[in-house]
């Protein structure tokens, strides 16, 4: 137990220490100048409404995750499913260490799965599948409006085949890779954390695979999350004038940088984000001097805001499921 304890603690130190060297870099080099901000003198309704459409996205993913719980069984509810993911979110921003947002959705959904935890766990996993497939799909579609952002030329076929590809790659892998896994037999008892955990991932993608319209829904809701959260930093983009991208400029690099903020380096992406947005920006624009990562910096301090409501859920939530509830989890088991 001690040793888990330092090992934590040292994954959280690092962590810092990686988020301070980041923070520190993108001032200093300029990628990062609040100055900017202070010079406009337009109203601040544009980072209000995003504010308001970072909300929007939290709520978005916690009916996504809602609803692959409903297919596995697993009766949380939409209310519930809102403050676990505002806590998450809360997580995600603000504590270091290895405890992020999907363990956090993990640990909180086990009560409600009893019986099914193998279930309750793959939920978070394939959630955040869904939304990393969503976000590369809306990247994509980015490519095939504006090709120019990426190739030197304007070519209808290359919009096709990359159309094509990421359609096909989609379906194969929600709906045709969890219907060859039917096959598997799993009925027999093996020794063996891992035989275990490969077990209960090929019973909940059967599951899935019987409710392909979950899986699509899924999918549709995480393209739908990301064109918000994309729409809201093209707006923060175009609001604050610093260089001259148009929407799908900053489009595209808030989407590289969302794929950056996966790496587990700081909490929640600190700096390596905004340094993957900064890179986009000056190679798509050719502007070696504009401070692009102010941009991604400002949604990410809109987004903390938002979160800071998952404090508040954190304090006040009860993780306890009702009677009604606890009668289905023994049913399930």
């Amino acid at each position: 137990m001690k040793r888990l304890v330092l090992t934590v603690s040292r994954s959280a130190a690092l962590k810092l220490a990686v988020t301070f060297c980041a923070l520190v870099g993108l001032f200093w080099f300029g990628l990062v100048d609040l100055r900017v901000l202070t010079n406009l003198s337009g109203s601040y309704d544009v980072p209000l409404g995003v504010f308001f459409l970072i909300a929007l996205t939290v709520i978005i993913a916690a009916y996504r995750w809602n609803v692959l719980l409903r297919t596995q069984a697993i009766a949380v509810g939409l209310v519930r499913a809102l403050n676990i993911t505002w806590i998450a979110t809360f997580y995600n921003m603000f504590v270091p260490g290895g405890v992020g947002g999907d363990a956090t959705r993990i640990l909180y959904v086990l009560p409600f799965s009893r019986g099914r935890r193998g279930a309750g766990v793959l939920s978070v996993l394939i959630d955040r599948v869904l939304g990393l497939l969503g976000l590369v799909s809306i990247g994509a579609a980015i490519l095939l409006l504006r090709p120019d952002l990426a190739f030197s030329y304007d070519s209808g076929n290359s919009r096709a085949l990359a159309g094509v590809f990421v359609f096909a790659a989609g379906v194969v892998a929600l709906f045709v890779i969890p219907r060859l896994l039917v096959g598997i037999p799993v009925a027999s008892a093996r020794p063996g954390l891992l035989w275990r955990a490969l077990r209960a991932l090929i019973l909940v993608l059967r599951d899935f695979s019987a409710h392909p319209g979950s899986l699509a829904a899924g999918w549709a809701l995480s393209m739908l999350l990301h064109v918000v959260s994309l729409g809201a930093i093209a707006a923060l983009g175009i609001w604050s004038g610093i260089g001259h991208l148009d929407w799908a400029g900053y489009a595209l690099a808030g989407a590289v940088s969302m794929l950056a903020n996966v790496l587990p380096l700081t909490p929640g992406g600190i700096g390596v984000g905004e340094l993957a947005f900064a890179y986009v920006c000056r190679l798509i624009s050719g502007d070696g001097v504009s401070p692009f990562a102010t941009i991604l910096f400002l949604f990410r301090a809109l987004t903390a805001l938002v979160s800071l409501y998952g404090a508040f859920a954190f304090v006040f939530y009860r993780n306890s499921p009702s009677a009604p509830q606890k009668q289905n989890c023994h049913k399930s088991s």
